[in-house]
C-alpha cells in the first residue's frame, strides 16, 4: 500500500503498520485518517507485513468496553510492529485516568494472542493525549448513534 501520511521510521528487524490517526496528524479528513498504512522494512518477509494487516484489522474488533466502538476507529491504536511472529501494540486511551485500561490491555492481548502465526503479544502504553480529532468517520458515527459525540 502507498501511506498517505509519512510514518515514524520502524527499527531495522520490525515491521510497522500505522494508522495515519496515529502518526499525529489532525489537519485530514477522518476517512483518511482510518486508512491504514503498511510499511514493511525491506528485511522483513512479506509474512509480517501480512500478519500485520491482519492483526490491524483483529484490533479493528475489539471494543472500548465503556463505548460500543473498535480501538482503531476510536483512534486508540498508536503502533504496531510485527517481527518474526512477535506483536508490539502501542496504545492510547482516551483518559490518562481510564478505569478500563487493564480490561482494554487484555482484551488486545487475548484477541492478537489467539491469531495464527503469532508466537507473542506486548501491549504498551503510548501516553498521548488523545482527543475526538481521533475518531475515524466510522468511529465518529458510531458515537453519534448512542448520542456520546
Amino acid at each position: 500500500m502507498t501511506a498517505t501520511l509519512p510514518a515514524p521510521t520502524p527499527p531495522d528487524d520490525r515491521t510497522a503498520v500505522t494508522d495515519p490517526a496515529v502518526a499525529g496528524s489532525h489537519a485530514s479528513g477522518g476517512a483518511e485518517r482510518a486508512e491504514r498504512v503498511l510499511q514493511p522494512d525491506e528485511r522483513s518477509g512479506s509474512g509480517d507485513a501480512d500478519l500485520a494487516a491482519r492483526v490491524l484489522d483483529v484490533l479493528a474488533t475489539v471494543e472500548d468496553p465503556e463505548l460500543p466502538v473498535g480501538l482503531v476507529d476510536l483512534g486508540l491504536v498508536r503502533r504496531l510492529h510485527v517481527t518474526d511472529g512477535r506483536v508490539t501494540v502501542g496504545l492510547t486511551y482516551t483518559s490518562l485516568a481510564c478505569p478500563c485500561v487493564e480490561m482494554i490491555r487484555e482484551d488486545v492481548h487475548e484477541a492478537v494472542s489467539a491469531m495464527d502465526g503469532v508466537v507473542s503479544v506486548e501491549v504498551e502504553d503510548i501516553l498521548e493525549p488523545w482527543s475526538r480529532d481521533d475518531l475515524t468517520d466510522v468511529g465518529r458515527a458510531m458515537l453519534r448513534t448512542v448520542a456520546v459525540v
